[in-house]
C-alpha cells in the first residue's frame, strides 16, 4: 500500500519549473529594469534570515504585490522573473535568488561543472540578482558522487560570493524527520554530506512538506499530515546529529495540503486506507471544507494539523489534510523556540490573493516566528 501511495505522489507532485527564465518585455541584456538604477545593486545585508519565500513566477501575475514585504528577507524565484518584483524587493531590502539544479550525471565531470557554475553566476550578475538556491534532489549513495556534490556546491558558493560580494547561496534539503524514507541523513537515498553542505552554504532550506508517511510506532496517523509537528522536531534532532545546527536551517512549510481517496469501506473517523492522493491548494481545501465537509473541521492533536472528510460525486470518501493559520502558527513558534534561522513556505503565491482576509491571516501567522531581540523588522537589519 505504501509503495503504491508513493508512486501516486510521485506522479502528482510537480517538479519546479526552470528558474529565473526571461519575463516578457524584459531581457537582461537590456540593462537595469528599475527606474532607480541603484535598485539593480545587489543587497548587502547582514543579520538573521526571517522569511524565505518560495515564489513560482507566472508571466502577468502580480500576486507578489500583496506579499507582506515587511517580513520577507529573501524571495527565491522558480519560473518567470518579473522585473518589477526585483525592483520592489530591492527597494525594501529583500534579496532575490533563483532556484537551480544540476543532475548527478554531471557532478564528477569537472568541465561540465565549471561551465555550469560560470553560467549560473553570470545569470545572477546579468539579472541583477542576489544569489542562487541549489535545488538538487538526486538520489546519491556512491561516496564519490557525494564528495563530488559537496565539492561542486562549495565551488558554486565560492564563485558566487566572489563575483557578487554579499550574495547568498542556499541548498534545499529533505525534511530530516521523514524516517520512513531512510534513517537520518539518508532520506530518498540522498546520502549527502549535509555537514559539508551547511559549512559551504549561507544556510540550508529544509523542505518540511510532502512529509506524509506512516510512523506506526511513534505517530500512527502522521502519514496523513503534510507537515506534522513531530516530523519538524525529529528533523531538527536529525540535522543536529549530522552537524547542522538549527541556526543554519530555514524551515519551509506547506501552504497546501493533500486530498486522499479512502478505501470503499472506510468511514469518517476511521483510518483512511489511501487509494489515491493528490495535492490540493489551501483555497481548494478551504472551499471544500465549507461546501462539502462531513462533520466539519477536525484537529489531529498528535501532528497539530487540521483535516476533514467529504464525499465526491461518486460517493467515494475523501480525507483532506492541510495546514491553516492555526497549525502554521504552532510550527512557526516551534521554529523560533528551537533556534532556527528562519521560516518559509512553498509557495507564497499559492493563496487566493483576491481573498483579503485569507491572505492577511497567512502573512500575519508568520509573525509567530520573531527575529532576535532588537531586530523587530526587516528594515532594522544591518547593511554593509
Amino acid at each position: 500500500m505504501r509503495a503504491s501511495l508513493y508512486l501516486i505522489l510521485a506522479l502528482t507532485l510537480p517538479r519546479p519549473v526552470s528558474a529565473g527564465e526571461g519575463y516578457p518585455g524584459w531581457e537582461t541584456d537590456q540593462g537595469c529594469p528599475c527606474s532607480n538604477q541603484s535598485l539593480c545593486e545587489p543587497i548587502h545585508r547582514v543579520g538573521p534570515e526571517r522569511v524565505f519565500a518560495f515564489h513560482v513566477g507566472v508571466a502577468g501575475n502580480k500576486d507578489w504585490t500583496q506579499y507582506d514585504w515587511s517580513q520577507i528577507t529573501t524571495v527565491c524565484v522558480f519560473g518567470a522573473l518579473d522585473p518589477e518584483l526585483l525592483c520592489h524587493a530591492h527597494r525594501v531590502g529583500a534579496r532575490v535568488t533563483i532556484g537551480v539544479d544540476i543532475g548527478i550525471a554531471s557532478w564528477r565531470n569537472a568541465s561540465l561543472v565549471d561551465a555550469w557554475i560560470a553560467e549560473k553566476v553570470r545569470k545572477v550578475q546579468d539579472g541583477f540578482l542576489d544569489g542562487l538556491n541549489l535545488d538538487i534532489e538526486d538520489s546519491a549513495t556512491d561516496p564519490d558522487d557525494v564528495r563530488a556534490l559537496s565539492s561542486l556546491s562549495a565551488r558554486t558558493a565560492e564563485a558566487m560570493h566572489k563575483a557578487v560580494p554579499g550574495s547568498q547561496v542556499t541548498f534545499d534539503v529533505p525534511s530530516g524527520g521523514m524516517l520512513n524514507q531512510g534513517t537520518c541523513g539518508t532520506q530518498y537515498n540522498r546520502r549527502y554530506d549535509f555537514g559539508a553542505l551547511a559549512a559551504a552554504m549561507d544556510f540550508l532550506v529544509a523542505m518540511d512538506y510532502d512529509s506524509n508517511a506512516h510512523y506506526p510506532s511513534k505517530c500512527p496517523t502522521c502519514f496523513d499530515a503534510n507537515c506534522g509537528l513531530p516530523i519538524l522536531e525529529q528533523g531538527t534532532r536529525c540535522y543536529e546529529k549530522l552537524g547542522v545546527p538549527a541556526s543554519k536551517l530555514v524551515l519551509a512549510m506547506p501552504w497546501y495540503g493533500y486530498d486522499y481517496t479512502c478505501g470503499p469501506d472506510d468511514k469518517p473517523g476511521d483510518i483512511c486506507r489511501i487509494q489515491a492522493a493528490a495535492q490540493i491548494s489551501y483555497p481548494g481545501a478551504a472551499g471544500l471544507l465549507l461546501s462539502s465537509s462531513i462533520g466539519g473541521r477536525h484537529w489531529a492533536a498528535n501532528t497539530s494539523t487540521p483535516y476533514f472528510y467529504y464525499r465526491d460525486r461518486s460517493s467515494a470518501l475523501h480525507r483532506v489534510d492541510y495546514d491553516d493559520v492555526d497549525s502554521l502558527r504552532i510550527k512557526y513558534a516551534y521554529a523560533r523556540t528551537a533556534g532556527h534561522r528562519g521560516v518559509g513556505m512553498w509557495t507564497a503565491n499559492s493563496l487566493n490573493y483576491t481573498n483579503v482576509s485569507e491572505v492577511s491571516s497567512f502573512w500575519e501567522a508568520l509573525k509567530e516566528f520573531e527575529p532576535p531581540p532588537g531586530e523587530d523588522d526587516v528594515a532594522n537589519l544591518a547593511y554593509v
